[in-house]
């Protein structure tokens, strides 16, 4: 018979809490943020500056929108998290579903559950992402 979840040493386990209080810091400070009307800007509230990428080009980088998008989305308004950002609804759905819950189940109970290396997972989930996001952008930045 095989076991779907293995034990974590001390560190991964330290390593998976602070994950899961990280998922959970975001999404408090996006719903503390008002979301800019513009559609993006709204992480200028947390005193960050405005996008280089969209001062110095013109576009909107990969990640304009992300902030307004979580902001949009704590408040339920997932219309218009998408229009901010449709990576911001993806990604929380990934973070809130997935990976939220085996930090804290790893934390708290040293087993990492469905694999092995959980850092070989998270890192194709991010270049997943990477991917996505990217292409998204394209798309954005060809139809905008």
């Amino acid at each position: 018979m095989h076991s779907y979840s293995h034990r974590l040493d001390r560190q991964a386990r330290l390593i998976a809490v602070a994950i899961a209080a990280g998922i959970g810091v975001v999404f408090v400070v996006a719903f503390c943020l008002e979301p800019n009307i513009q559609g993006y800007g709204t992480h200028q509230q947390l005193g960050l500056p405005e996008c280089q990428f969209l001062r110095l080009t013109g576009w909107k980088c990969p990640q304009c929108g992300m902030t307004t998008s979580f902001a949009h989305l704590v408040r339920g308004q997932a219309d218009q998290a998408w229009r901010a950002n449709p990576c911001g609804p993806m990604l929380a759905v990934v973070l809130a579903v997935i990976v939220f819950p085996w930090s804290v189940i790893a934390g708290l109970t040293g087993r990492s559950l469905l694999t092995r290396q959980p850092e070989v997972l998270f890192l194709g989930m991010a270049g997943c992402y990477l991917l996505i996001a990217t292409g998204v952008w394209l798309i954005r930045t060809a139809i905008l």
